[in-house]
């Protein structure tokens, strides 16, 4: 039946169920979906971070399977049903596919940040986190385009195998370097990029370019106050309003492990 807000699709393909959802909804929702296949276990493939989960809250009554599961904004993902697999308990999954949790969680919520805007030339240096669009500058106000957030991170004792970085309010895309390592761009929930293997004990650096709309900069250029030459579009461009759109990396971002 239906999902009210949640696009999906179906196919069958090597024996598997392949059932694609994807929140439509700009907001976090709850998502419960009786499947017409049975017998198998459910898997949940992330296309984004290229990872494969079980799905922990399951039920099949021999015909059907019905799953709980929780999507973020705009999120999308793969459910996988393998007719030679067999349902498992939680602690089967989980251990059969080596998950470790509680993951470790560190903020970066103490980090100075400089900032380069790469079209205006203009850096901060050592600035806390602020969204752009409430900036007394008007050159930082009403700026679009690339900003480089650098900062040095104190790293205490060998890293994890795997670690990740999470953005929790990014607006709207970031591309992550750590060590001058290219580690990938988050362009959608969760926000997460893959940092293993690049992370040391002791200092590291940790470099985030965020790419934000064209729609501030038009703003600007509308009240004459153009954040930097150059800005022009060939039609008049216009949204609901005169409010500026929240711009730039918002939130200290986050550093998972998983042993």
């Amino acid at each position: 039946e239906p999902l009210e807000g949640i696009a999906y699709n179906h196919r069958k393909a090597d024996g598997k169920d392949i059932y694609f959802f994807s929140n439509q909804n700009n907001k976090s929702v709850s998502m419960s979906a009786t499947l017409r296949a049975a017998g198998s276990r459910p898997m949940r493939y992330d296309p984004i971070s290229d990872t494969t989960m079980p799905v922990i809250s399951c039920h099949s009554d021999g015909k059907h399977t019905t799953i709980n599961e929780s999507m973020l904004p705009y999120q999308s993902f793969f459910i996988i049903l393998d007719e030679k697999g067999e349902m498992s308990t939680i602690s089967d999954l989980l251990s059969s596919n080596g998950i470790s949790l509680p993951p470790g969680r560190r903020d970066l919520e103490d980090q100075l940040w400089d900032i380069h805007f790469k079209e205006s030339g203009i850096t901060l240096k050592q600035q806390r986190l602020f969204d752009w669009s409430q900036h007394e500058d008007d050159r930082i106000r009403y700026f679009s385009g690339h900003a480089r957030y650098t900062t040095i991170f104190e790293q205490k004792g060998e890293p994890d195998e795997k670690v990740s970085i999470q953005l929790p309010n990014v607006h709207d895309i970031a591309h992550v370097w750590v060590n001058g390592i290219d580690c990938g761009i988050a362009w959608t929930a969760p926000y997460s990029v893959d940092i293993s293997g690049t992370l040391k004990k002791g200092k590291n650096t940790i470099e985030i370019e965020v790419v934000n709309t064209w729609h501030n900069a038009l703003r600007g250029l509308d009240a004459g106050k153009t954040p930097y030459e150059g800005i022009w579009t060939n039609a008049k461009y216009r949204t609901k309003g005169d409010v500026l759109l929240p711009a730039g990396l918002l939130e200290p971002p986050i550093i998972n492990t998983t042993n």
